[in-house]
């Protein structure tokens, strides 16, 4: 069994420039995404990411913004993250 390396990706937008990081991510690791959708959705949004770094190895945040959140949150196995 090959385990792949699981990624948290946070990103405000799906920009095309976004996405196809992401794709290119996909096609080599395990990759959950949050997707900052502004004020309204931010509970939601901050639920879904604290159980994203909980789950992944790595962290990936597109911009260092109010959104990047999973950078924050201290992890006990010092994974580490890219903004």
């Amino acid at each position: 069994m090959n385990k792949k390396t699981k990624i948290m990706f946070e990103c405000p937008s799906f920009s095309s420039f976004i996405q196809n990081d992401r794709d290119i991510l996909r096609r080599h690791f395990d990759v959950r995404v949050a997707h900052y959708r502004g004020k309204r959705r931010l509970l939601r949004f901050l639920i879904g990411t604290l159980k994203g770094v909980l789950w992944a190895d790595v962290t990936f945040s597109w911009f260092a913004d109010s959104h990047a959140f999973a950078e924050r949150i201290p992890k006990s196995n010092g994974a580490p993250t890219c903004q």
